[in-house]
């Protein structure tokens, strides 16, 4: 038995049963499940009016749901040639069926002015 240093689910098996793993290769990629982050490239325009806890509905395509999100980071650099910026949220609501890798559209309120 191997005991996994948080809870999750088991992503890939990299070894089975009657196999010598190599020692310097992970055995198995384990995902984590507690808090699943939404990562996303805003245009850098947006931070005029883009902070942490704005609010966003995240359409995910694989089930055709659209959960509650908000921001909880906004990365510290602008990328100069697409000025986009890296911007991170989480589910506020339930996430049930939502797996890590899932992707879609996310629906910001156009801000006033």
């Amino acid at each position: 038995m191997i005991k996994a240093p948080f809870d999750g689910r088991i992503a890939l098996m990299r070894a089975h049963a009657h196999e010598i793993p190599d020692r310097t290769q992970p055995l198995m990629q384990v995902v984590g499940e507690a808090e699943l982050e939404i990562e996303m490239l805003l245009p850098s325009q947006w931070l005029r009016w883009l902070k942490a806890g704005v609010v966003f509905d995240f359409s995910i395509e694989e089930t055709g749901k659209s959960l509650p999100a908000e921001v909880t980071r906004i990365a510290a650099v602008v990328d100069p040639v697409s000025q986009t910026v890296k911007v991170t949220g989480r589910f506020t609501g339930t996430r049930e069926g939502v797996l890590p890798g899932m992707s879609g559209p996310a629906k910001f309120a156009a801000p006033d002015g």
